[in-house]
């Protein structure tokens, strides 16, 4: 979990991403206000409620990506029939590959430990990459959603329930 130190690191790493973004042109964060909407302050309360998560290269010292693991979120408010994670504000540095498996790997992993019976998140629909890298995970598209400047579309990976479990240690 992040810690207040943490909390600099944490917000540069989303600036990081944005000049990124605006170097590939594409439009995600860099369209929407993002760092208005989710200023540090926002990072701080998360911290501060326990909802922040980072990966951190011990050895270096450095940051390597974040994430907000929330258990509510009202986009979501007509599909709360499940057990769930909101995962939100995931960031990972431009310039290391694979943090972004390591977060969502762990989130499921914790999930599974905690009885958590699916993952939710969104991302912008017009960011072609990015949903075709969350559909390889797993995360089936269910719905849209706009919120601001932003337009998004709701993903849900389903993890195996108990009941689920318990039927398939029978076949």
């Amino acid at each position: 979990k992040a810690v207040e130190n943490d909390l600099n690191s944490i917000f540069q790493l989303y600036k990081d991403r944005i000049d990124w973004m605006n170097q590939l042109n594409l439009n995600q964060w860099n369209k929407t206000n993002y760092l208005e909407v989710y200023d540090i302050n926002y990072f701080y309360a998360q911290i501060s409620e326990f909802n922040l998560y980072v990966v951190e290269d011990t050895i270096n010292n450095m940051i390597l990506g974040a994430v907000v693991l929330l258990k509510g979120d009202d986009l979501w408010e007509n599909n709360a029939y499940l057990k769930s994670y909101y995962i939100h504000n995931l960031v990972t540095s431009p310039t290391k590959k694979g943090i972004g498996n390591f977060i969502l790997n762990a989130i499921e992993i914790l999930a599974k430990n905690n009885g958590i019976e699916a993952l939710r998140l969104d991302c912008a629909e017009d960011n072609c990459f990015l949903n075709q890298y969350y559909e390889s995970k797993g995360y089936i598209a269910v719905d849209k959603c706009k919120d601001g400047l932003y337009f998004g579309i709701k993903r849900e990976k389903i993890l195996l329930s108990k009941s689920a479990k318990i039927l398939n240690n029978y076949k």
